[in-house]
């Protein structure tokens, strides 16, 4: 119920009683009030939704014990230079008088709260972002060595075949031969398998190429011409390749190796570096 004659009311001490800064006797003095002012129901409403607010705002920081101690004693010596003054006359007007003085310290208090955790979030969030370099950084790390692992296990593949074609008592070893200059460094093994459906090429001796595209190897016979793999070298010049022709490769007429892209015609002359004639037996010539 509305106390329309009432014309005095507590103003100063409704923002303290919405953040629970006031004395019990305070609090019970401002609540009867209140329960009988619509004004002052309202403006309590809206401190305490201001109150909220802040509290959503503001994350829950401990305050340093320092500056608590500070803010004690300023809060103690505005305490005792009120007293110093005199009493009031009336006991009301002392405790308005005090609220007024609290309320600079609270707000003062409050901006530092919030100044410290802006503060802590500023370097939290440096934090952060170090920590995702960090990560980056480690992704790429892991990324380089699981490829080198890859480059690694293929090696081994490629080795493990080697040995178990050169093991094989079945399988046709053909020599490549330059074609050009019989004293070129680069020379060449073609293991085959009995079927001709499997084959290892080894090389040696061989410049890498300029891009490093590779050596495209060849099978050719009247009429027919098809790329049955890629060799790339290393800097020594040395490499290998598996390969596993759709045909036997007992069914052409010769093996050659050729540098550039692999295409339908055959390897120009001046671009076939190694060859082999094979029969149908599989031993060359």
């Amino acid at each position: 119920m509305d106390d329309a004659s009432h014309t005095s009311h507590p103003d100063d001490l409704l923002s303290l009683h919405a953040l629970h800064a006031l004395e019990p006797d305070e609090a019970e003095v401002v609540e009867a009030h209140v329960a009988r002012c619509a004004r002052c129901q309202q403006r309590l409403k809206a401190e305490l939704g201001t109150a909220a607010a802040l509290a959503q705002i503001v994350p829950q920081e401990a305050a340093p014990a320092a500056l608590r101690e500070r803010v004690m004693r300023a809060v103690a010596e505005t305490s005792r230079h009120s007293v110093s003054k005199g009493p009031s006359t009336q006991p009301g007007q002392s405790r308005v008088r005090w609220t007024r003085l609290a309320l600079p310290v609270a707000a003062s208090l409050l901006a530092v709260a919030l100044g410290v955790s802006l503060t802590l979030q500023y370097f939290n969030t440096r934090r952060l972002a170090t920590l995702a370099q960090e990560n980056q950084a480690l992704a790429e790390r892991l990324s380089q060595a699981l490829a080198a692992s890859a480059q690694e296990r293929e090696a081994m593949d490629r080795l493990q075949a080697v040995n178990y074609m050169i093991a094989d008592p079945t399988t046709q070893r053909m020599a490549l031969e330059p074609v050009k200059n019989g004293d070129s460094p680069y020379h060449g093994v073609l293991l085959v398998s009995e079927d001709g459906r499997h084959a290892t090429l080894l090389v040696a001796g061989m410049a890498p190429p300029t891009p490093p595209e590779g050596y495209q190897v060849w099978l050719l016979r009247s009429g027919k011409r098809v790329v049955i793999g890629e060799v790339k070298v290393d800097p020594t010049g040395w490499g290998s390749a598996n390969l596993a022709p759709q045909e036997s490769v007992f069914g052409f007429d010769w093996v050659a190796l050729s540098m550039g892209e692999g295409t339908e015609a055959a390897p120009a002359a001046e671009d076939m570096l190694l060859r082999t004639r094979i029969t149908a037996s599989g031993s060359t010539r």
